[in-house]
């Protein structure tokens, strides 16, 4: 479901937020026949860097080789999220993702949400793409709707530090006929209200 990308993106979707995983791969996902991106998430977790947390203010990072949909994604931040379902990282082209709230949406924005389905904790090691993982790519127009996304049909995300503050890791992964890899360097992000959503 991109999260709602992703805080809005998202999720995805682009946010820093945390889903139940029961909309993935449904009619509004990036990988529905729709060919669109779901929105909003409904989840919150805790102990997020922007607010205050142990952790400090960590700044994500990222980088993504390749091209998703004819379009190259410009990482300029990622976040990840312990969430109250499943965990989640989420790279977008857009930074201050964790700033915006938990169920914004940024306009004109993508992003590339990487779903870790059956843990509620992610650990160091390699995941691939099935029934543990999916990874989404989504876009926003103007006015925050998702007029494309795409979802993963092999690969794997191998996770090399995964602690309380931040996860970090690398990941090669075909979505459709596009193929990506990169690295990312995800603060732990939560928001503090599930309230509203708004296109920022």
């Amino acid at each position: 479901m991109l999260r709602t990308f992703l805080i809005a993106m998202g999720t995805v979707v682009v946010g820093c937020s945390s889903g139940n995983g029961s909309n993935d791969a449904g009619s509004n996902d990036g990988g529905g026949s729709d060919g669109t991106a779901d929105s909003a998430p409904t989840d919150s977790a805790t102990d997020a860097p922007s607010e205050g947390g142990s952790c400090g203010s960590a700044v994500g990072s990222a980088s993504v080789t390749g091209t998703l949909l004819g379009n190259t994604l410009a990482a300029k931040d990622a976040v990840s999220n312990p969430g109250n379902g499943t965990p989640f990282v989420v790279i977008t082209d857009f930074s201050g993702v964790c700033a915006m709230g938990l169920n914004n949406l940024k306009k004109s924005s993508s992003g590339l949400l990487f779903d870790f389905l059956t843990t509620s904790t992610i650990s160091v090691g390699t995941v691939n793409v099935g029934a543990d993982l999916d990874v989404q790519y989504a876009t926003y127009d103007a006015t925050c709707n998702s007029p494309a996304g795409e979802s993963s049909t092999g690969g794997s995300v191998n996770i090399t530090k995964a602690d309380a503050c931040t996860i970090e890791g690398t990941f090669d992964v075909t979505l459709n006929s596009d193929h990506v890899t990169g690295s990312f360097k995800a603060p732990n992000c939560a928001s503090s209200s599930d309230a509203g959503q708004s296109c920022l």
